[in-house]
């Protein structure tokens, strides 16, 4: 078990005995009052490897999606497996896991497609108000899709696309959720913020945004160029503009793929690609490290190049996962190689990827389009019951009470219903759970929801109020 794991159940071990432990009568079981110990965190689930939305051959396959286990070993066109006679989109420019489902984006076709856990098919749409570019979850009931004619709604639990976001008509690219707000890249709109409760738009920032995505930490970096900007969600004048003109962040609107801005969620870095180059950019220093890694050429001698998105940040690892092919045209599309590197730059392993005949070592032409990963664990809340003394405020970090293994702490909602007016309140104040008491004494239940990737859990939390 982790450290902070450890640390963490001390914590909470601690809570319902100590705030207990002043009253003289803590142990004894009158009135039903007993101490109930916090849970213990469920251990991270492994993630079993990782995946690999492809293009695909345009004219002659459909898209698709290959799995490589953290052996590199390969197993091509997994959806096709489990969905005989079906077929992802044309062009598959994304595959994202969100709440029980992974979620696969095509510019056309089978635009939408919604599996389960195991790539089978859940429902299929080819008409989402626009061609296919990327999906984000909002909730655990509702998501955008982005499309070549701005975002469509999708809701989550009837299974049924909706209504567009009014005052968005041009391509949108990636989009992130922070903060009960959706930051989406509009061509020729710059960045679009939107409310999320009522799928309306807060405010449009102009100036060429190009790619967007989100650090551990629930920060927002958007890309422009020459620049890249900090933009915290929860202080719209907490924004910081970075001069990344050596290395800019250039739009991908043409032949659209999901682009390379990636961010860790180990470290305070975010990565993009450079030419043949991975950019590496310390996001607490400023500090960008332009040659962090370098493609070179392959076994013949051969130039390679990034292809589609190019790189992701696997989140459980903090490996990147390199997506390469041959540089150049014709039948240099089908030598491609997933490539994994540390987040120290060092290579770590690589694999060619077959899956065909169309070269003289089985290649085929996949055209990668972006690595996306397995979410496997849900959020936990730990505290079971808090026991307080009467006109008292009681406060406890959450990151002590809520984990999830597999997602950082500063993306999981969090929210508490009041407790009953008659012994108090309870409230969530930036990183903490606060209780305030009464001068009455008595039991009573708080009821706490976390959402993390599209995960809800709502527990109910006793309480004792006692002298």
């Amino acid at each position: 078990m982790k450290k902070g794991i450890l640390a963490r159940s001390l914590v909470l071990s601690l809570l319902a005995f100590t705030v207990a432990c002043s009253s003289e009568d803590d142990n004894r079981n009158e009135d039903g009052f007993r101490i109930i110990p916090p849970s213990a965190a469920t251990p991270l689930i492994q993630p079993t490897g990782f995946y690999i939305a492809n293009e695909d051959w345009f004219g002659h396959d459909k898209g698709s999606v290959n799995f490589l286990d953290y052996g590199l070993n390969r197993k091509y066109r997994i959806y096709a497996e489990v969905n005989s006679g079906k077929s992802l989109g044309v062009t598959t420019t994304m595959g994202v896991a969100y709440g029980d489902n992974y979620y696969i984006v095509s510019k056309q076709g089978n635009r939408f497609v919604v599996t389960d856990k195991n790539f089978k098919e859940v429902k299929s749409f080819e008409n989402i108000q626009g061609d296919g570019r990327a999906f984000v979850g909002v909730s655990d009931s509702k998501g955008y899709i982005s499309t070549g004619a701005g975002i469509t709604v999708y809701h989550i639990n009837t299974k049924a696309i909706g209504g567009k976001i009014d005052g968005i008509s041009k391509q949108t690219g990636n989009m992130v959720y922070a903060n009960g707000k959706v930051y989406a890249v509009v061509n020729g709109d710059g960045l679009v913020i939107i409310n999320t409760d009522t799928d309306t738009i807060i405010e449009k920032l102009g100036g060429g945004y190009t790619q967007v995505t989100l650090d551990k930490d629930g920060i927002v970096w958007a890309g422009k160029g020459n620049e890249i900007v900090r933009i915290n969600p929860k202080d719209k004048n907490d924004t910081k503009p970075y001069n990344i003109a050596t290395a800019p962040i250039n739009g991908t609107w043409g032949a659209w793929n999901p682009g390379s801005l990636s961010s860790s969620v180990k470290e305070n870095a975010l990565y993009w690609t450079k030419g043949a180059n991975v950019v590496k950019f310390n996001t607490q220093t400023g500090e960008l490290n332009e040659e962090f890694y370098t493609l070179g050429e392959d076994g013949f001698n051969k130039k390679l190049v990034f292809y589609g998105a190019g790189l992701r940040v696997d989140p459980v690892t903090d490996d990147l996962v390199l997506l390469v092919k041959r540089s150049g045209w014709g039948d240099n599309g089908s030598y491609n190689w997933t490539k994994i590197i540390s987040n120290q730059g060092a290579s770590k392993n690589q694999v060619f990827m077959e899956g065909g005949n169309s070269n003289d070592q089985n290649g085929h032409y996949w055209f990668p389009s972006v690595p996306f990963f397995q979410d496997n664990n849900a959020p936990e809340i730990l505290v079971n019951q808090i026991v307080l003394k009467p006109n008292k405020e009681f406060r406890v970090a959450l990151k002590d009470i809520v984990i999830d293994q597999d997602s950082p702490y500063a993306l999981i909602e969090k929210s508490v219903k009041n407790l009953e007016n008659m012994f108090g309140y309870a409230t969530i104040e930036g990183d903490e759970l606060v209780i305030k008491t009464n001068e009455n004494t008595g039991k009573t239940s708080m009821s706490m929801t976390v959402i993390s990737n599209g995960k809800r859990l709502q527990k109910d939390i006793e309480i004792w109020v006692r002298n």
